[in-house]
């Protein structure tokens, strides 16, 4: 998803696969994995880092089963643009880590394009590696502006 120029989003979606309902309050934790050794450590903020998603306050979110949560992963691509785009900087992946459940959930997100206006992996050194999160929200779709 884009916005103005440079401004990039991702929403990563929940989705309860239980037999019951299930509660998700604040943000999930996150870590990045780059194809090679990252030139610098990539961080998660608790706030928008672009024009992508707009800022809530994080509210508790009960998924019945088969209901859908999501939260947005936000970033400008114009940043330490002198790293290039070398498997270094490229997150094709992340870790999701909710631990306000039982028991703590943990799974892992492949970042892979999705066709021509797709997600696909994100260039963390162009976010200057630091990428912006927003609380877990009801629904497939963060709020954007």
């Amino acid at each position: 998803m884009q916005a103005a120029a440079g401004n990039e989003g991702t929403p990563i979606v929940i989705t309860n696969h239980g037999p019951s309902s299930c509660s998700l309050s604040g943000f999930a934790e996150v870590v990045a994995h780059t194809e090679a050794s990252s030139p610098r450590p990539v961080a998660f903020v608790h706030r928008p880092r672009s024009q992508i998603y707009k800022v809530v306050p994080p509210r508790t979110v009960v998924l019945p089963p088969k209901g859908t949560a999501s939260f947005g992963v936000s970033y400008v691509d114009a940043r330490d643009q002198q790293y290039g785009n070398g498997a270094r900087c490229q997150m094709n992946a992340i870790t999701v880590r909710f631990s306000d459940v039982t028991p703590v959930r943990i799974f892992s997100v492949p970042l892979v394009a999705n066709g021509h206006d797709g997600y696909g992996p994100i260039n963390s050194c162009f976010a200057g590696f630091i990428l912006g999160l927003t609380p877990v929200v009801r629904g497939s779709t963060p709020p954007e502006y």
